[in-house]
């Protein structure tokens, strides 16, 4: 009968520390997290405004950038205080985002084998 109550103690300890831990990874990222616009007037003009969309799915970051018709996942995405950086490919380029961003502002860098551009954003949802 010890170990029965042990066993369901044990359990339930792990069941209610499995919960808090979804719920702190969630609102982990909850400012990044969701529809930003974005302006790179130096780049070809194709890719001068887009989208980069964030979401939270089952506790990990992930995204994609949405340009005129096209999505491109985002790899290996990085999300430290107010700062994120990422990886696109973009045409056989890899392109690194890095964005430093305060409530529905951002802004930074993306680099690439050409050198880098400004980017800037503006959080739409």
């Amino acid at each position: 009968m010890k170990k029965l109550v042990l066993l369901s103690s044990l359990m339930l300890t792990f069941v209610l520390v499995s919960a808090f831990s979804n719920i702190e990874s969630s609102k982990k990222h909850r400012k990044l997290v969701g529809t930003w616009s974005y302006e790179a007037l130096d780049a070809p003009y194709q890719y001068q405004k887009g989208e980069i969309v964030f979401v939270n799915k089952d506790g990990e970051l992930s995204g994609y950038m949405k340009v005129n018709e096209y999505k491109i996942d985002i790899e290996e995405i990085v999300a430290i205080k107010k700062n994120v950086t990422f990886k696109v490919n973009v045409e056989g380029e890899v392109v690194t985002f890095n964005l430093n961003y305060k409530k529905k502002t951002m802004e930074g860098t993306a680099t690439y084998s050409s050198g880098s551009l400004d980017i800037t954003g503006k959080k739409v949802f």
